[in-house]
């Protein structure tokens, strides 16, 4: 019959509206994946804000303590090398560190002085990024007050964010240094995360 030549049989047309509802649940599926897998503004601030827990979310809070140090230096980064140096003294006064008085010499006669972390400082070291011959503290707790943009690159599975930030010292008896401006400007801030198969992160 003509309805048999273009519909086919009533098996055939409940197996192919089987197959058409299978079809569009995972297409639905499919799109729904692709939704939830966006990089929302929540997800990125709630990211950020377990990151920087840990000290991990960008160079602005954290400061880099050398187990040794020379009178010209010991850092290959000056910047860094110029934060120590300004808050060495109320870091010493104040006995987060200590700094051996006694003075030894390398095979070049270059002045070497033993730094080490007293127990005061311990809760703020970021365990994970202790090396050989370096250590590094959290000094500010970065507080995200918006997010700026999120520009996403699925073929890359990365997405760059800038947010707006403000800072909070965190060693109270010591004099502040301003990590931009002064600690409660805000800055804008650009930060790469990084997608896997279990989503998105950023310190992990």
């Amino acid at each position: 019959t003509l309805f048999s030549f273009k519909f086919g049989t009533k098996e055939q047309v409940s197996t192919n509206i089987y197959r058409m509802k299978k079809t569009i649940c995972v297409l639905g599926s499919l799109l729904l994946i692709s939704c939830s897998d966006k990089l929302s503004e929540s997800k990125a601030t709630k990211l950020f804000v377990e990151c920087d827990l840990n000290g991990n979310s960008s160079g602005y809070n954290t400061l880099i303590i050398p187990n040794k140090i020379t009178e010209s230096g010991g850092f290959s980064d000056y910047k860094n090398f110029r934060k120590f140096q300004i808050l060495a003294k109320d870091l010493v006064r104040y006995d987060y560190i200590h700094i051996d008085t006694l003075r030894e010499k390398n095979s070049f006669g270059t002045i070497i002085y033993n730094i080490s972390i007293n127990d005061k400082l311990k809760p703020f070291l970021i365990k994970d990024k202790i090396k050989p011959n370096s250590k590094v503290v959290k000094i500010v707790k970065l507080i995200p007050e918006k997010i700026i943009n999120i520009q996403e690159y699925p073929a890359f599975n990365n997405a760059e964010v800038t947010l707006e930030v403000k800072g909070e010292w965190l060693l109270k008896e010591m004099k502040e240094i301003p990590i931009f401006k002064n600690n409660t400007a805000t800055k804008n801030i650009t930060i790469s995360y990084t997608k896997t198969n279990k989503g998105w992160n950023l310190c992990k």
